[in-house]
């Protein structure tokens, strides 16, 4: 499981409401720069989008390119430039979530060259600039299947572990830039619909009180216990955020990326061990097809910590 944080200063949109002011729409003011759309996207142009609707089929030559088309420009802004598979998970906070087999350690970090990153960087730069926008962070928690095993077991239901990774990041936006009244938008976690308990428990030492609690979103503000008004934080967690929010988006991108690099590693590790084996991506009947061809090779206990329960 990986969960990623995207954060961006930007202008605020005054609405007719008080208190409805809000960062601009980061799609319309950075296009045509940033696209939606893979099909739109060339050689100047950047891909920002719900990660699923980026990622192509594994059986492509490059199936990561447009994810990369994202992510590496924008750590580019942050003046992180990965050129291997490892610098690219340390530059995303995602170093050492898998111990198995490094060789690809100095494996190039991306298909694209370094002089394609360096133009994407330098026209996303210009867009940013123009709208007056800055990228503060781009980070990514991963938590590989033993842990999330042991969180589970811990805390007893999925959600529950996904929300732990979520707070932590919540929390490192609020201890950083919640003097700058931040809004943090998430991706609405399941089917639930109330978070105020979820949201106290994240963050110690904070009042939250609850705006909206709907069935395609939930608001909450964030003040510090017999606060003076100089620290305030809005969560929201909106159905389909990264189709909503721009920087949820770009984590969900920095997210997948991670995953998938992730996972190339896990298979390069079990291709030494067990080369008759084809390789998994993890999900569905082919993970279930990689644990029957493996089991017989290894032990039970070591399975369980490869396979993240549901």
């Amino acid at each position: 499981m990986v969960v990623g944080c995207a954060v961006f200063r930007a202008p605020v949109e005054n609405h007719e409401h008080p208190g409805e002011s809000r960062p601009v729409d980061l799609w319309r003011a950075l296009h045509p720069t940033v696209v939606r759309a893979r099909a739109k996207s060339d050689q100047t142009r950047i891909p920002i989008d719900d990660s699923k609707k980026l990622k192509l089929a594994n059986t492509s030559p490059r199936p990561l390119m447009h994810l990369e088309r994202g992510v590496l420009p924008a750590l580019g802004l942050l003046n992180r430039e990965p050129a291997t598979d490892g610098e690219l998970l340390d530059a995303l906070g995602a170093g050492g979530s898998f111990d198995g087999d490094d060789s690809q350690q100095g494996a190039a970090s991306t298909a694209l060259t370094p002089e394609q990153i360096t133009i994407l960087t330098n026209t996303f730069r210009l867009a940013m600039r123009a709208a007056g926008v800055d990228l503060l962070g781009l980070t990514c928690q991963a938590i590989d299947a033993n842990s999330y095993n042991r969180a589970l077991t811990e805390l007893g239901a999925k959600p529950e572990v996904s929300f732990r990774a979520v707070g932590r990041l919540i929390r490192g936006v609020w201890r950083r830039w919640g003097t700058e009244s931040p809004l943090v938008a998430v991706d609405r976690q399941g089917g639930r619909k109330h978070y105020g308990g979820h949201l106290c428990r994240a963050i110690p030492g904070v009042v939250v009180t609850t705006r909206v609690e709907e069935d395609a979103l939930s608001v909450y503000e964030i003040e510090p216990v017999g606060g003076d008004g100089s620290r305030r934080m809005t969560v929201r967690f909106d159905v389909k955020g990264d189709d909503h929010h721009l920087p949820v988006a770009l984590a969900s991108m920095a997210a997948k990326l991670v995953r998938e690099r992730l996972m190339l590693r896990f298979n390069n590790h079990w291709a030494g061990r067990a080369p008759a084996i084809r390789p998994t991506a993890g999900y569905g009947a082919d993970a279930r097809r990689w644990i029957n061809e493996i089991r017989p090779l290894i032990g039970e206990d070591e399975l369980r910590t490869l396979v993240r329960r549901a």
